[in-house]
């Protein structure tokens, strides 16, 4: 859509550590101190009581919503590069009590690689 990789945001958004809720025809995504509202059907987005524009609305396919893969990302801390037909996105270290947290997911399944201490 407009040249833009459109991600599920549910999926990645929860992935990212935030929570999802959902208020009439508006979707709430909550995470640490960042709050961000959108609207269906709207291009105005509002992260932590400041309006952005996004630049391709957010759109509705198979009952998912579907947003702009850099604005996820970056609303919540990530750093996203393209290189060619490849598309990083890095995130911050997962950390419990300190540990940061490396791990694996395959098939469902979520597996430990390595921690280190932070």
């Amino acid at each position: 859509m407009n040249n833009r990789i459109m991600v599920p945001l549910r999926v990645i958004s929860e992935n990212l550590g935030a929570s999802v809720f959902w208020s009439n025809s508006e979707v709430i995504l909550a995470k640490n101190n960042i709050k961000v509202v959108l609207t269906l059907n709207s291009n105005i987005v509002m992260k932590s009581g400041v309006k952005m524009l996004l630049d391709v609305k957010p759109c509705i396919k198979e009952n998912r919503i579907f947003v702009p893969l850099r604005f996820i990302a970056e609303t919540f801390d990530c750093h996203v590069s393209y290189s060619k037909f490849k598309v990083n996105v890095e995130t911050k270290p997962f950390l419990i009590n300190g540990v940061e947290l490396k791990a694996l997911q395959k098939n469902g399944f979520l597996k430990v690689i390595s921690n280190t201490v932070a």
